[in-house]
């Protein structure tokens, strides 16, 4: 029993270790499947290389990487080599967009994209990479590959899929995705596009809000909800197309600028109304917005014009349908509550707390600070059951209280 404990113990030592070598000065090679070739995205530990690679680099790295982009490229495309099924070597065509990655809490990178093409008529599915860069001088160092976006077999870059590592006397990896298919592509996209929605706090209020705006009576059926929401999916779309076909995108910060003062309009809106029945205009409009968020994952799959649409309307639908399932949940609890005398203010103070939380959230990302709500915020969206539950207690609350309870 002793000698089971000792060895228990090294086991997890020595896997402590590995962990810890990951996260110290491992390097990465993430592919990218596109319909014609594959883009490798790699980043290599500066300190590592600079040790393999035999000059300073970590030294204002930036001036010296510039300095050295020929003798790099030599280095790099001399470690690296790529395969066919029929044993022909393919074309690598690497990029000279070389920069420096220095991500909180991990060591700094070179960081720079090499294409693959077939010099044949296979597909590019299947190949071998041959690479043994940094490997052939420290011995102890590990490159680990992953597949970071494949349409045909459902991965995205939301959920990488780890494939092999490279280290001393591994310099190979085989690599062989199968056929693929448009309908695993498809049904992937759906998936992330409900993903989103239900994990993405800036969506949720807005569905909320949109809920608060339109169950004051019963005025409004399901249907109308519909209407509004596929006014949205639809300015999803048309972004999706616009941005993944190569229209230029907004940085995430003004993303978020835009997000926060369409909801702003919306609450205003529910306060007094702007547009009466006309919410599906500022809901087309958010779409749009949301639109830029989504782009970079079909844009990452490197679609054909017929599969880029059929991406981009299964990430929408995913998105549509996620909007109605939780409209679905939550709206009759609002209908309950719309029969309460108390209704008004316990609506009004929800709307409150929502426009709190937008002014908050906008002068952080104008400001460009850290927007200390953003925890909290993340608690709310990973427990949101917890939301459902108190949703429907506080609307049956609301329904039932009589004023002369209220003391």
């Amino acid at each position: 029993m002793k000698k089971f404990f000792c060895l228990a113990l090294l086991y997890v030592f020595s896997a402590a270790q590995k962990v810890e070598a990951n996260t110290d000065g491992s390097s990465s090679i993430y592919l990218v499947f596109r319909e014609f070739d594959v883009k490798a995205e790699v980043s290599l530990a500066l300190s590592e290389l600079e040790a393999a690679f035999g000059k300073e680099l970590q030294t204002d790295p930036t001036e010296k990487i510039r300095d050295l982009k020929v003798e790099l490229r030599s280095y790099i495309l001399s470690h690296i080599s790529v395969k066919g099924q029929d044993g022909l070597p393919w074309q690598i065509n690497l990029t000279d967009d070389f920069s420096i990655e220095n991500l909180p809490g991990e060591p700094r990178s070179l960081v720079f994209s090499i294409s693959l093409h077939s010099t044949n008529v296979q597909s590019p599915r299947a190949f071998s990479i041959f690479t043994d860069l940094i490997v052939h001088k420290i011995l102890s160092h590990r490159i680990l590959v992953f597949v970071k976006s494949d349409w045909g077999t459902g991965v995205s870059s939301e959920h990488t899929e780890g494939i092999g590592i490279v280290y001393s006397g591994q310099n190979e990896i085989i690599v062989n995705r199968g056929e693929g298919s448009n309908w695993v592509g498809f049904l992937s996209v759906f998936k992330l596009g409900m993903d989103r929605v239900k994990t993405e706090f800036y969506h949720l209020m807005f569905i909320f809000v949109l809920l608060l705006s339109m169950t004051v009576s019963y005025k409004n059926s399901f249907f109308d909800f519909f209407r509004v929401l596929s006014a949205f999916t639809v300015g999803h779309f048309l972004k999706l197309l616009i941005v993944a076909a190569g229209a230029k995108n907004l940085p995430l910060r003004w993303d978020e600028v835009l997000f926060s003062v369409t909801i702003i309009i919306f609450i205003f809106h529910s306060f007094r109304p702007l547009f009466p029945g006309q919410e599906w205009i500022v809901a087309f409009v958010f779409g749009l917005v949301y639109g830029f968020v989504s782009s970079n994952v079909i844009s990452d799959f490197g679609l054909s014009a017929g599969n880029l649409i059929i991406g981009s309307l299964g990430l929408s639908l995913g998105v549509l349908f996620m909007q109605l399932v939780i409209v679905a949940l939550f709206a009759p609890w609002y209908y309950i509550a719309a029969k309460g005398k108390f209704y008004p203010v316990f609506r009004n103070l929800i709307l409150l707390a929502a426009l709190i939380i937008c002014i908050v959230w906008l002068s952080t990302r104008l400001l460009n600070t850290e927007n200390f709500l953003l925890p909290y915020l993340n608690t709310i969206v990973e427990h949101l059951e917890w939301s459902f539950l108190y949703t429907a207690v506080g609307c049956l609350l609301v329904r039932y209280q009589k004023p002369d309870n209220i003391k």
